[in-house]
């Protein structure tokens, strides 16, 4: 089902694992006419607009996606990492999922 300009789709959820500065798995929202992410330093707040771009289809640098702690670097090796959005329009939810592994 292609939307049209009536019915635009709307992120309401983000469920991450191990992306960026989430360890583990996370789920980010529900998001209701989202229009800003505020919060205090080193709260994530990058890391929320790079896991929807990441989802959304934009590349970007795995090693610098997959959450490793400082120095750590073999922490990648074995490391599945992905984000899942999860967006609403009139014609029902929609579930993008990108993963690495």
């Amino acid at each position: 089902i292609q939307p049209d300009n009536s019915s635009p789709f709307m992120l309401k959820e983000l469920k991450v694992l191990n992306f960026k500065s989430f360890k583990g798995e996370h789920y980010i929202g529900p998001f209701k006419n989202l229009s800003a992410i505020v919060g205090p330093n080193g709260g994530g707040k990058s890391s929320i607009v790079d896991a929807i771009l990441f989802v959304l289809g934009c590349s970007m640098e795995v090693n610098k996606l997959v959450f490793t702690v400082d120095g750590e670097n073999q922490a990648l090796i074995n490391r599945d990492m992905f984000v899942e959005g999860i967006f609403a329009c009139k014609q029902g939810e929609y579930w993008l999922r990108r993963e690495v592994t």
